[in-house]
């Protein structure tokens, strides 16, 4: 992502390709929402993060699981791998914003 500056407001222009490969389309749209909504390059990073996280935790694609699996997956976070209740917040929110497990998704 690259920050510049125009009148005051601050704009990101998100860089689609990685070292890793190609950007899925569903992370695609996830960046392209959340540059959108005018979130911070930090917060874009970290949402991208967890909801890879989380689709690694269960074994496959995130737009493949449910509400269960968006409950159940912070409550692991806090219980197993002792996460404070902020950071246990943050992964509920990215989770929330990735689409919540059905209805319209934003990936």
């Amino acid at each position: 992502m690259v920050y510049f500056q125009r009148r005051r407001a601050v704009y990101v222009e998100i860089n689609y390709g990685t070292q890793a490969g190609p950007v899925t389309h569903l992370r695609k749209m996830m960046l392209d929402e959340l540059q959108r909504r005018h979130y911070s390059h930090r917060t874009a990073k970290t949402y991208v993060r967890i909801v890879h996280d989380f689709a690694q935790h269960f074994h496959c694609a995130p737009n493949q699981l449910g509400p269960k699996q968006i409950r159940q997956y912070p409550a692991h976070r806090f219980q197993v791998k002792k996460l404070t209740p902020a950071t246990v917040s943050q992964y509920a929110s990215a989770l929330r914003f990735s689409g919540g497990g059905g209805g319209s998704r934003t990936i």
